[in-house]
């Protein structure tokens, strides 16, 4: 549950302000999914995110569906203490490749 409310106001922040401009404004859009790791288990997460989603997502940035991705580390105070996000050129692309990740 603490997941989806994340991803949703991850959502939230990151598409608002777009939308409120033109609908047909120029991209980057960014999708995030924010983690909450306990401390002792974030290195193990870390592991999994270099091992297996890197070379999903790598692919998909050779093939051109995404322009960037990347993991990120938040190293004091708080629960949230990872996020993975990717990057594209579009909404429909973002949206696409939300459901294909």
């Amino acid at each position: 549950m603490k997941l989806v409310i994340g991803i949703v106001t991850a959502m939230a922040i990151l598409l608002i302000p777009t939308t409120a401009a033109a609908q047909d404004a120029a991209g980057p859009y960014i999708s995030a999914i924010y983690y909450q790791c306990q401390i002792p288990g974030q290195d193990r997460a870390d592991q999994i995110v270099r091992d297996v989603f890197g070379p999903v997502y790598d692919r998909h940035v050779a093939a051109g569906h995404i322009s960037a991705w990347g993991w990120l580390g938040h190293q004091s105070g708080g629960h949230w203490r990872r996020a993975r996000y990717f990057v594209t050129a579009t909404l429909d692309g973002l949206m696409d490749m939300r459901a294909a990740i």
